[in-house]
């Protein structure tokens, strides 16, 4: 009973990793074609949820309080991931609708993940 029980385990096992090693070839692997419309807003808006939780952090962890915390992350959360978007990874906006369509795209998302965070870690550093 307990052989099959392993058996199952290590098949299981097995599957997982080839699973893993898939997904991560893909992350990995460098595609030629022009991304769609579809793929670039879905990168936008995790550029903007990462920059906007990482944001929110740091705003947490100084004790930075008010409308100045919130126009200091919009600006970074604006000018920030217009940066990461063409220089880091190279993509010409206005192929994708133009910055202006870009930098609406998650604004919302991004400013609530931003302010959930700073008031998260604010609460718990400060207090």
């Amino acid at each position: 009973m307990t052989q099959e029980h392993d058996c199952k385990n290590t098949q299981f096992k097995v599957i997982v990793e080839t699973r893993m090693s898939a997904v991560l070839q893909r992350l990995f692997r460098c595609e030629t074609t022009t991304p769609t419309k579809t793929k670039v807003l879905d990168v936008i808006f995790w550029v903007k949820l990462t920059i906007g939780s990482i944001l929110g952090c740091v705003f947490g962890l100084i004790p930075l309080r008010g409308v100045a915390g919130l126009v200091v992350g919009a600006i970074m959360l604006v000018f920030g991931s217009l940066f990461v978007l063409e220089q880091g990874l190279g993509l010409d906006l206005r192929a994708y609708g133009g910055r202006l369509h870009c930098t609406k795209q998650s604004g919302g998302t991004a400013a609530a993940a931003m302010i959930l965070a700073w008031i998260a870690v604010y609460s718990v550093v400060q207090f």
